[in-house]
């Protein structure tokens, strides 16, 4: 395969074709890389992980964002902190493990070491009138919402508030914020640029082919049969709504529409299903603040990377990262109630059963995908009518991206601000 760096998006852009799949340059050049990650990736809001990971003072894990390493770390006062994992004094990486618990951060170059929240509180033998004040470490945006943990890389990011009205609304039955935990997660590599990942999350033209085991549990995924099929559907989810309205779970979700960047929503599983599992059958406690086991599907989409789905006893959330041009990054977790037991309360295999077959499913689509993407004789194809309303609001967001400005050098928090 040959690339180039000096192909111009704009001009790819402007003769985009709407509900046509874009031109190979845009799933396989490093220059459309880098401007993804510049105009993308850096000033959007991005998801990191879950509460669970840093519960306690001094719990950190890292996040790999747009080319840069975050310490997602907890403070005495309780505050989740985002800071970029680079020592003030000569650049060195401070923290090296993955995850951990930290008294303080110090740097294992020459140990200038930092409270959580990047104030500087060590540095040895620094000549006179030197201000340890302006020395803390640079920090990221962050927002944790029904106890998910966001981040932005600038100010440019859009206003957050939407999101986070929605994630509490539709999640706070599940006790996301206070009252689970992640009970397994599953990562993985695939060869595939990373719009071609969110693309395949984002319609289901192909489930009724390649998603046996999604199919099983929902009906949406393919086309009713006939108009009786059709009916029944609409009056089983109407009659799902009004029932789940009445136990006080939120029903009205939020559309997408062209100048928004999320979606949410509650959905009927199959009927007599009571957990979005193989058999329908429980598969965990409640979570929560639930009370009845009921059949209904939860999702969320939030561009560019985060996917969520689960039902009254699990959710599972999906992080995709970029890694280049022609790989990513997945990263699942399902979460169940924080005092469920694993091999007492649950079997993590029949938890995750459904979305982690789908999901290895779906990465081996996409490599497929983007292998021949790859190829020469690759040009743009008509979307169906199953996937055009759907793609193409990405696909138009994506472009509205990348036609902004280049984002100027720099741009991230630092400390203090």
């Amino acid at each position: 395969m040959t690339t180039t760096s000096a192909i111009d998006p704009q001009t790819l852009l402007a003769r985009r074709r709407p509900e046509w799949s874009l031109e190979r340059a845009f799933y396989t050049d490093p220059g459309i890389y880098a401007a993804d990650i510049d105009r993308v990736w850096k000033r959007n809001w991005l998801y990191v992980g879950h509460v669970s990971r840093v519960r306690l003072p001094g719990q950190y894990f890292l996040a790999d964002v747009a080319g840069e390493s975050l310490i997602i770390i907890r403070g005495k006062d309780g505050a989740v902190n985002a800071l970029y994992n680079v020592c003030r004094h000569r650049g060195s990486r401070i923290c090296l493990e993955p995850s951990g618990t930290a008294k303080a951060l110090v740097c294992p170059y020459h140990q200038w070491s930092y409270q959580a929240d990047g104030t500087l509180t060590g540095a040895r033998f620094m000549p006179e009138g030197f201000d340890r004040s302006k020395f803390g470490m640079h920090r990221a945006r962050v927002e944790v919402a029904a106890g998910l943990i966001f981040v932005a890389l600038s100010d440019d990011a859009p206003s957050f508030a939407p999101v986070a009205r929605d994630l509490e609304r539709f999640l706070a039955p599940n006790g996301m914020a206070d009252r689970a935990t992640i009970c397994h997660t599953h990562t993985a590599r695939v060869k595939a640029n990373w719009k071609l990942v969110v693309e395949n999350f984002r319609e289901c033209y192909h489930c009724e082919g390649s998603h046996p085991e999604y199919l099983s549990a929902v009906s949406w995924g393919k086309k009713a049969k006939n108009q009786q099929e059709h009916d029944e559907r609409v009056a089983a989810a109407e009659q799902g709504r009004e029932r789940w309205k009445a136990q006080g779970l939120d029903v009205d979700g939020t559309a997408f529409s062209a100048d928004t960047f999320h979606h949410c929503g509650r959905g009927p599983l199959k009927p007599g299903y009571q957990s979005w599992s193989l058999d329908g059958k429980p598969t965990a406690p409640l979570m929560g603040s639930q009370t009845e086991r009921e059949n209904w599907l939860v999702g969320f989409v939030m561009y560019p990377n985060f996917f969520l789905e689960g039902g009254c006893d699990y959710i599972s959330t999906t992080r995709v990262l970029p890694i280049s041009a022609c790989e990513s990054e997945i990263e699942i977790n399902w979460h169940v109630h924080q005092d469920a037991v694993a091999g007492v309360d649950y079997d993590v295999e029949r938890v995750t059963a459904v979305w982690k077959a789908t999901a290895e499913q779906d990465l081996t689509l996409v490599q497929n995908n983007h292998a021949g993407v790859e190829s020469e004789r690759y040009e743009p194809g008509p979307y169906s009518t199953m996937e055009a309303p759907d793609i193409e609001h990405f696909l138009s967001w994506y472009a509205r991206q990348l036609s902004a400005p280049a984002m100027a050098a720099g741009r991230g928090c630092k400390h203090g601000e």
